[in-house]
């Protein structure tokens, strides 16, 4: 492993990529396992993105439960953007439930990358998860006319600003 952490200390995402795809399978497992231990444990948010995009790049299935773990972390909450993004190259179909809602309560970087797994993952749905993934944004659009309602009278009618058009 001593060149493993010779490239993720240098930052060389790319060619550690590389390195880890020729190796033998069975010493890629053995290194994709070793990567999951780190980002599972790592403290470092810059660490643990960039091991998060590396297991994105090498495919590395096993990543999605640990990356969903560390996403739903309420301390991780400003600092899941990368985390989500790894999910892009990787099938977290089934975690749908739990990804959806980030569109409507993540920082705009989550709320981006939340869009492009859905993108992704939506046309793998059954119809009856289908259907609820349109019930929850149907609910959620609902809450934010109501929310905006609110603010746009509070805006020209207590406040007295004029919106421009």
């Amino acid at each position: 492993m001593e060149n493993i952490n010779v490239f993720l200390e240098n930052h060389r995402i790319d060619e550690l990529v590389t390195y880890v795809q020729h190796l033998p399978k069975s010493e890629q497992k053995e290194t994709t396992d070793y990567l999951l231990s780190k980002l599972k444990t790592s403290s470092d948010g810059n660490s643990r993105n960039m091991l998060a995009i590396i297991l994105s790049d090498l495919k590395c299935q096993d990543a999605v439960e640990i990356l969903m773990e560390l996403i739903s972390k309420p301390e991780l909450e400003n600092n899941r953007g990368s985390l989500v993004y790894a999910l892009e190259n990787l099938e977290c179909a089934k975690y749908y439930k739990e990804l959806l809602p980030l569109l409507f309560k993540g920082n705009f970087e989550v709320r981006m990358q939340i869009y492009s797994v859905m993108q992704n993952i939506f046309p793998q749905l059954c119809e009856q998860e289908q259907k609820w993934c349109i019930d929850y944004v149907e609910r959620q659009l609902e809450e934010y006319e109501c929310i905006l309602s609110q603010a746009y009278d509070l805006y020209e009618n207590v406040i007295g600003g004029e919106l421009s058009e």
